[in-house]
């Protein structure tokens, strides 16, 4: 026997073993993650980092957010096949609330830019659960959307981070200042996304009938019911999304109920209009809101990376609720995909016009516009 040949043998074989048994034990551990009673699992999510600038006409502030416009999130989302013809399903989606743009609102006094929330916790967007069949369409239980959410969002913008129909995103934390009085005002223009949001639920979707439209409708914890109409298809160089809901939350705290729609046409070359509209009604007064909002977009491929993005919008928001409050906005966005990376940049300017009318002694009150940038980044995984 040769001893030196087989201490050779004998060490080699060991390393092997060394190498091999965590990387068998690492792999199993995948495995049972990933399909350990045969149900698919994927993990999904996106980081969206940006800067923003904010001036209120009494102060400027320069801060570095998570961008409300599509905050940072990430999702397990779990399949398994019933039978031939149902399938189930579970999903869990988080977001890790860090100094998102919302926050970022300046104090009373010029120049303070130490009046931002660095809120570091978690919240749940979606914790539910789905059976899905062939031809009889999706059920879901769970805190998920309620089936108004995103009826308002029919837009086809490719800048769609800084160019939006809702109020999230930049700018829409800052406080509004009166020089006249030298009085600030909080007041946050949630009315410019009018539809429902994400609540305790049973919701139905239908399959997609009628040559492109589908309904939904869904029942809250509160009693809140909802009913929507979702529809998109082509005709010829024309891409069509349109929507359309209504909601009764009469039973809950919300006390309203409210209609919403959105329309958008895009053309092949890249050209897109699109609108929304909406109002609410509080049941226990006759305070309404209403909304409408218009945009504009191009997209084209100036770059091998992926779209160039550009779009204007104009909305106008008035809620009688707490007081007679107008709000104007007006903004712009380009935005830049780099598709084998998942990642788009983008950069926004946009500007918020607010004013109190009819007070108790009929005096109406103008605020120095908000005027806000944004330049950030969102990585998808």
């Amino acid at each position: 026997m040769d001893i030196k040949n087989t201490l050779k043998t004998s060490v080699a074989t060991a390393a092997l073993m060394a190498v091999a048994v965590p990387v068998a034990m690492t792999s199993q551990a995948r495995a049972e993650i990933a399909s350990g009673n045969d149900n698919k699992l994927t993990v999904s999510g996106h980081v969206n980092r940006a800067m923003v600038y904010n001036d209120n006409g009494n102060g400027s502030t320069l801060t570095h957010v998570d961008n409300n416009a599509s905050q940072t999130r990430f999702r397990l989302v779990a399949s398994g096949t019933i039978n031939d013809n149902w399938t189930a399903g579970a999903r869990i989606e988080m977001d890790p609330g860090s100094n998102g743009s919302q926050d970022a609102s300046q104090s009373d006094s010029a120049n303070d830019g130490n009046n931002y929330t660095h809120a570091d916790n978690v919240g749940v967007r979606h914790a539910d659960i789905s059976f899905t069949h062939k031809t009889m369409g999706k059920f879901t239980l769970g805190h998920t959307s309620q089936a108004s959410d995103g009826v308002a969002d029919s837009a086809q913008l490719g800048a769609w981070v800084t160019v939006s129909v809702n109020s999230l995103g930049h700018g829409s934390g800052v406080n509004f200042f009166n020089d006249t009085n030298s009085v600030t005002e909080s007041y946050t223009p949630g009315t410019f996304s009018i539809q429902g949001g994400r609540h305790e639920v049973v919701r139905y979707d239908s399959p997609t009938i009628l040559s492109g439209l589908r309904i939904a409708a869904s029942h809250g914890a509160e009693g809140n019911t909802d009913f929507a109409g979702y529809y998109g298809g082509t005709f010829g160089a024309f891409s069509v999304k349109a929507a359309m809901g209504y909601g009764n939350y009469s039973g809950s705290s919300a006390d309203s109920h409210f209609g919403s729609g959105s329309m958008s046409i895009k053309h092949e070359s890249g050209i897109s209009l699109n609108g929304a509209t909406a109002w609410r009604d509080k049941d226990q007064n006759d305070d309404d809101a209403s909304m409408w909002w218009i945009a504009a977009g191009y997209d084209v491929a100036v770059y091998e990376m992926g779209t160039t993005s550009f779009a204007v919008g104009y909305g106008e928001s008035n809620d009688e609720v707490a007081v007679d409050a107008q709000v104007d906005k007006f903004e712009i966005g380009v935005q830049q995909s780099i598709d084998s990376a998942g990642t788009i940049l983008y950069a926004g300017w946009r500007t918020w016009d607010f004013a109190i009318e009819n007070q108790g002694n009929g005096v109406n009150e103008d605020y120095d516009d908000i005027m806000s940038f944004v330049a950030g980044a969102r990585v998808s995984f």
